[in-house]
């Protein structure tokens, strides 16, 4: 079964904006820790839609 979806909108320098779905779990680590690395502005909603592309490499972030 697939975990829930959320929508990851983040915007790294002011200017450049990247768009993903991920399961919750993963979008939280990847605030996180890229978020903190890359300075940049990163924020989870629930306005997910199949059109977004998936986080690349999300099993990255996946606490499993």
């Amino acid at each position: 079964m697939r975990k829930p979806q959320c929508h990851i909108h983040m915007t790294v320098d002011g200017c450049l904006t990247f768009d993903y779905r991920a399961d919750r779990a993963a979008a939280e680590l990847f605030a996180k820790d890229v978020g903190t690395q890359l300075r940049a502005q990163v924020t989870i909603d629930d306005h997910v839609h199949e059109d977004l592309p998936p986080l690349p490499c999300a099993e990255l972030w996946s606490p499993e």
